[in-house]
């Protein structure tokens, strides 16, 4: 990211097309690190995963 989005938004994990989970943050900031909690039925969907993608989208 590299502007500000001072709106809420959604940080969203994915493999490829598929959503992994997501979580609603009220803003995003480049450079403000976010935690995402796993719960842990994900853990395996994530160590199968062929790539993992991070984005960050307005809600």
């Amino acid at each position: 990211m590299t502007r500000p989005l001072e709106k809420p938004v959604w940080v969203e994990v994915h493999d490829g097309d598929k959503l992994i989970t997501r979580r609603g943050e009220p803003y995003a900031r480049p450079g403000e690190m976010v935690t995402i909690n796993l719960k842990s039925d994900l853990v395996d969907v994530l160590k199968a995963a062929g790539e993992i993608r991070v984005t960050v989208v307005e809600r």
